[in-house]
């Protein structure tokens, strides 16, 4: 009989593959055990080679059907056995496909899957024989010979003692029967085997516990090392890779990290740490269990408090030691990196994107403290001209520097300008042919690094970076001044500093009233009353020189009447005609007092000056200029912010209207609303404030404020009838964006307040397939216990149970609107990366969507092609529809608006 071939693929929710890549893993593997290449590999090999290479500098890879040839053909007249491995952990939408292509391989193939819970996938186990597969104790006892006869310590000890305490106090659990065993494995000597038998935890945190007092009593070098490591990855805002992780580690202790010998190797880190890391087949360094990860999170505040200061130090110092200096004064490996492209630097030290993209993150929690190293650290990093420039350049690659606001940067273009010194720094590795020319260095050496230092949070940085001579108006790449950086960042104390050195707030530009209001949103009460308090500086001078005009206006007067009195010697030439000055030029400065006073809430003073100064709401607007309305108008809105309702009260007396909107269209009612404002609330809705009046954004007063906190204020507008089934332009209901992020709160506010459950927007998606698609497993509970429809159709001929065996997230731009941050911050919770977890949850809503009775487009388009009449894209599009010979008056007379 011809030897069978056996082949595997273990699955990895962390990995993608398709069912062609999984495919060409199996058939490398059965060519591997081949005493000779097969003849058709060889000729598919020449075919290839004679074909050439791509433009990516590789050959094209075989296609799907020639895979399952070859395949064919690679185990004729031979059994085949493939093993599949944690099939829970599989794509959702090639699990099927997968499997109905391997069982066509061969007549004599024998699959073998493992999965938890697999007995719940019915349409996966079809024509298997189904096995539960438990801890066994003869399997727990064969892993626990296992791990005996590898370790030379343990084949000394009490063989059959250690058997027995172990898979006792493992209590089935082969995790804590790994732990116990390698906390033996790790003793010194023979005779510490039985005592530690008997103080073996029977729990799987007791056993990190005792790992960890194993660790701290070790010698000094690999308890530091080992604490390190813990803290770094639970630290860390992403997974690091071995080679990243070693790098970091190193930057503290050495000037230089590319030495062999400063570097942590795999093993050291495995073994410093007794087990409780493993380094995966993608080279990152993980705990060994989820539940080790989040017993170290849990805890590293307590155990491991220096790292918040040493991680991002460690990021400030690697990249102030890898950055391209002209000095040579450090050198990589064999060569200056300043003459290796930005891809070899990287590779070189790969440390360095991490850094960059995360330092600021790190050193948020650090920012208010004094520390001398990290400051100085920081300082020489953007403010030396090249290590500045290339960390700009790698936070400009991961799109970390700019991010844009909804309203500092409304109607703003942002495109970048890269006009300053440095910029061979910034360009692609396709740019970088001129790296080996000289670079002048006639730049400002201050120039940007005010706006780095603002962006990273440091206060004191910024105030020496100003008396340095930076200067506070100069624009960054992106026609960002620092102040507005400030804001985006809410540093509130940063944008206080910039205000006190010269940063510019003009109150008689529009501009000047956003970031006035946007300040007081974010309750930066001392920046907002330092950009009122530079108006009331301007106000006092006038005041000044008003003083000054009355004083010398007498002798102004006497110098008028002598020479009146003196006769004529000549003709005086005639005058020229002098232009009229339009009032609309007249200085509207003297209302910025009126912004001051409503701040305040000065309501005596403010109505003294409007009863007493003159003033016109209409005054100005020439040439797109402000009007003495907007002052009110901004007035109005800073008194919301602080709940000074007698103010608004005083302001709607003299001509504010209660429907105002602010420069980037909020309407007042809302800011009154998201105060959670009652007395303001009530006071607008009764000077005619529509309840239902929209913002940029489509959203009302209630749609935009419906959860349980604002659930008082939303009772109001609910008695002033605010429509809840409201929906913006393209017919998106809150509910749908609340149960594409997740809101459960919001969803079920919607949801008891009579908002449909399977509700539409304009192109027929539901909150289920939201809620389905980005895994959240109680909205779509909520949805289905409202009487969602389990299977509605969108414009793309797309059900939830689709997207859901699809296994990608759905965010489409109706869902994020012009307003991410409006829930969790959109475009952020859009590159969330999926955890084991949210597939297994996933694999939980497609059960459940199955038992409500959902079916696939597939499905109902073999039930009723009728249903996929509103489809206009996609395999089931009216224009297909028609054309399996439907009338066109079926269609309606939509079908003509398809492009």
């Amino acid at each position: 009989m011809t030897d069978p071939a056996v082949v595997f693929i273990y699955m990895d929710f962390r990995t993608a593959p398709t069912v062609q890549q999984l495919f060409g893993s199996l058939a490398r593997q059965i060519v591997a055990e081949m005493v000779s290449i097969h003849r058709d590999v060889q000729t598919g090999w020449k075919d290839k080679a004679s074909r050439g290479k791509t433009e990516s500098g590789q050959y094209g890879q075989p296609s799907q059907e020639y895979l399952e040839q070859l395949l064919s053909k690679l185990t004729e007249n031979r059994p085949l056995y493939v093993i599949i491995d944690a099939m829970d952990e599989c794509r959702l939408d090639i699990r099927q496909d997968l499997l109905d292509k391997v069982k066509k391989i061969s007549k004599d193939v024998r699959i073998l899957v493992t999965a938890r819970l697999l007995e719940k996938r019915d349409e996966l186990s079809e024509g298997f024989q189904m096995e539960t597969i438990q801890a066994h104790p003869s399997d727990i006892e064969e892993y626990i010979n296992s791990r005996i006869n590898k370790s030379s310590l343990l084949l000394r000890g009490p063989r059959d003692l250690i058997r027995q305490h172990v898979a006792r106090k493992g209590g089935g659990m082969f995790l804590l029967v790994k732990l116990h065993m390698l906390a033996l494995d790790d003793l010194d000597e023979p005779e510490e085997i039985e005592q530690a038998l008997k103080d073996l935890p029977k729990t799987v945190d007791g056993s990190y516990e005792d790992t960890m007092k194993r660790i701290n009593s070790t010698a000094n070098r690999r308890k530091n090392y080992a604490r390190k490591i813990f803290a770094w990855i639970s630290y860390a805002y992403r997974p690091l890779t071995a080679k990243e992780l070693s790098h970091a580690i190193a930057t503290p202790l050495h000037k230089t990290v590319s030495k062999k010998e400063t570097l942590l190797s795999k093993e050291k880190i495995t073994s410093f740490c007794c087990g409780l890391v493993e380094v995966d087949s993608d080279d990152v360094v993980r705990f060994i269990h989820y539940s080790a990860e989040q017993f170290f999170k849990d805890r590293k505040g307590r155990e491991y408090p220096e790292f918040t200061r040493e991680i991002p130090l460690s990021c400030a110092k690697y990249l102030c030691m890898i950055s391209p200096e002209r000095q040579g004064a450090l050198r990589g490996a064999d060569q200056f990196i300043e003459d290796r492209t930005m891809s070899e630097k990287l590779e070189l030290f790969s440390f360095a994107s991490y850094a960059a993209n995360y330092l600021h993150e790190h050193f948020q929690s650090v920012r208010h403290q004094s520390d001398t190293d990290l400051y100085s650290a920081i300082d020489d990093l953007i403010n030396n001209e090249a290590k500045r420039n290339f960390y700009y350049r790698l936070l400009d690659q991961s799109n970390s520097y700019f991010t844009r606001s909804a309203l500092l940067d409304k109607g703003e273009s942002h495109e970048r300008n890269f006009s300053f010194r440095g910029q061979r720094y910034m360009d692609s590795d396709a740019d970088e042919s001129d790296e080996d020319e000289p670079q002048d260095r006639t730049d400002d050496p201050n120039s940007h690094s005010l706006h780095l230092a603002t962006f990273l949070g440091h206060a004191e940085l910024v105030k020496r970076l100003i008396e340095r001579g930076s200067v506070t108006s100069e624009l960054d790449t992106y026609s960002q001044d620092p102040l507005t950086i400030a804001l985006k960042r809410d540093f509130g104390d940063i944008a206080e500093v910039l205000l006190d050195n010269g940063a510019l707030v003009d109150l008689s530009q529009q501009r000047g009233h956003v970031v006035l209001l946007y300040a007081a949103q974010r309750n930066f009460e001392s920046a907002v009353e330092k950009i009122l308090g530079r108006e009331k500086e301007n106000e006092y001078i006038g005041s000044f020189i008003d003083l000054i005009i009355l004083l010398i206006s007498p002798l102004l007067l006497l110098l008028y009447i002598c020479r009146a009195a003196v006769p004529q010697l000549a003709p005086s030439p005639p005058s020229e005609p002098q232009a009229p000055i339009p009032a609309e030029s007249e200085d509207l400065g003297r209302y910025s007092i009126v912004l001051t006073l409503a701040y305040r809430g000065e309501t005596e003073n403010l109505e003294n000056f409007l009863v007493n100064k003159a003033h016109n709401l209409d005054e100005g607007g020439a040439g797109g200029r402000l009007k003495a309305r907007d002052f009110f108008n901004t007035a109005c809105f800073l008194a919301v912010e602080r709940g000074h309702t007698e103010i608004v009260k005083l302001l709607l007396k003299f001509g504010v209207a209660a429907d105002i909107k602010n420069f980037h269209k909020q309407p007042l009612l809302h800011r009154a609303v998201s105060r959670n404002h009652i007395g303001l609330v009530k006071l607008l809705l009764e000077n005619g404030a529509p309840v239902d009046l929209t913002d940029s954004n489509g959203r009302t007063a209630y749609t935009a404020h419906a959860d349980k906190d604002h659930k008082e204020v939303l009772n109001i507008l609910r008695d002033y009838h605010a429509n809840v089934h409201h929906t913006d332009v393209v017919r998106v209901h809150e509910l749908y964006r609340a149960a594409a992020f997740g809101n459960i709160e919001m969803v079920r506010f919607f949801l008891e307040a009579g908002v449909s459950a399977s509700i539409t927007n304009r192109y027929s998606w539901t909150p289920l397939h939201e809620a389905s698609a980005n895994g959240h497993l109680e909205c779509v509970q909520l949805l289905f216990e409202y009487n969602a429809d389990p299977s509605p159709i969108s414009d793309v001929g797309k059900t939830p149970l689709d997207l859901v065996k699809s296994g990608k997230p759905h965010y489409d731009w109706p869902c994020l609107g012009n307003d991410s941050e409006h829930y969790l911050n959109g475009e952020k919770y859009k590159e969330k990366q999926a955890s084991l977890e949210d597939l297994e949850r996933l694999d939980e809503i497609k059960q459940l969507l199955e038992a409500k009775g959902a079916k696939t487009a597939d499905q109902l388009y073999a039930i009723d092609q009728s249903r996929f009449k509103h489809v206009a894209a996609g395999p089931y599009s009216r224009s297909r529809y028609i054309s399996w010979g439907n009338s066109q008056s079926e269609t309606g007379s939509d079908s003509d608006d398809i492009e």
